[in-house]
């Protein structure tokens, strides 16, 4: 199974190892997730209302448990990644009714002569608490656009921009649908 992931993720960009948590947990993140966003501030639900909210993996003990969950390390070995480390989390919750998720990535250094390799520089786990779809906030991604140019890439500006965040206009590319893109 780990192969065809692995092979998945080199040529779409992602792949999709579903059921690697245990219910116990699964439920305990889902419980702290929910406190930790209720208290989130107003004017941070606001400013982030496009990606959600952005808080800190360290809040809490349950997250180093996820954090260090041996079966997702394993899945990770299994496709080859034989030293994986942590960086950096995030619990990202949309609020209902916000609007879709503005077209970004993740990379920052596409200048380095390796990034057009097949063998990623960097992965991450995106953990679904509940069940998505495209209406309820689920992630889109362009399939291979990590390892050619794609011709939105040309009007993606600064991700991080408070017009972006705040989804003052929606119609610009970043939030548009595309035909190449997939939900996952």
């Amino acid at each position: 199974m780990f192969k065809e992931k692995h092979k998945q993720l080199i040529d779409n960009g992602f792949c999709i190892i579903e059921n690697v948590l245990s219910e116990r947990l699964l439920n305990q993140c889902r419980i702290e997730t929910d406190r930790l966003c209720q208290s989130d501030p107003e004017e941070n639900r606001k400013r982030f209302q496009s990606q959600g909210s952005m808080l800190s993996a360290m809040s809490h003990p349950i997250f180093a448990e996820l954090i260090a969950w041996q079966k997702s390390f394993d899945a990770l070995i299994s496709m080859g990644f034989k030293n994986p480390t942590f960086t950096d989390g995030y619990i990202i919750s949309k609020p209902p009714r916000s609007p879709k998720l503005f077209w970004h990535y993740d990379w920052f250094a596409w200048d380095d002569p390796t990034v057009h390799q097949p063998r990623p520089q960097q992965v991450f786990f995106m953990y679904y608490l509940i069940d998505t779809t495209s209406h309820n906030g689920c992630l889109r991604a362009i399939p291979g656009s990590h390892l050619q140019h794609n011709p939105l890439h040309d009007h993606l500006h600064n991700p991080h921009a408070q017009e972006t965040s705040v989804a003052e206009d929606t119609d610009c590319p970043e939030f548009s649908t595309r035909p190449d893109e997939v939900d996952v």
